[in-house]
């Protein structure tokens, strides 16, 4: 069985070894290949536990763990970045270890921590995936999210533009 539980500045080691993990294997392809070949751990880890440290009572950062208490990702989630995509609450990041992705931890875990945005008032939500990141587009289809068309966004990875887009869900 999968859980989730509010992440701590411990967890931050596991959260930037998983992020990084992560990118290497969805975003090979797309993202150059000397950004996620020298993905620099300690600056992932310093970044994540400022973002944690600075997070208030208005965002949610959980673990996913299985029965053994093994940590197998995270999902960060908080008031929209832009207003733009007419949403009144983000997930910024959702990352699980590459070799549990297609097993239903992802799914039961972002079903239930829907289950929280939702006691917390919110009415929607919405999170950037990048436009060639097939894998995360299916995995919010399938988690219910809806592509929204004509909201996009470029990023610059390395030294390569990159287009974001919308996923939403407009009604919890």
């Amino acid at each position: 069985m999968t859980k989730i539980r509010n992440a701590k500045i411990e967890d931050m080691q596991t959260v930037a070894r998983i992020q990084i993990l992560s990118w290497q294997k969805a975003y090979k392809g797309i993202v150059p290949p000397e950004h996620l070949d020298y993905m620099d751990f300690d600056a992932h880890h310093d970044r994540w536990q400022t973002i944690l440290s600075e997070d208030t009572d208005k965002t949610l950062f959980y673990m996913i763990s299985d029965d053994a208490g093994q940590d197998l990702g995270f999902m960060h989630f908080g008031p929209p970045r832009h207003q733009r995509a007419g949403f009144d609450f983000e997930l910024y990041a959702m990352y699980l270890h590459p070799d549990v992705w297609g097993n239903g931890h992802g799914g039961w875990a972002f079903t239930q921590a829907l289950i929280d945005v939702r006691n917390a008032g919110h009415k929607n939500m919405y999170v950037w995936v990048l436009e060639d990141n097939k894998i995360g587009r299916r995995f919010y289809t399938k988690m219910g999210g809806t592509h929204i068309h004509g909201v996009t966004e470029t990023v610059t990875i390395g030294n390569q533009d990159i287009i974001e887009v919308v996923y939403g869900w407009v009604s919890l």
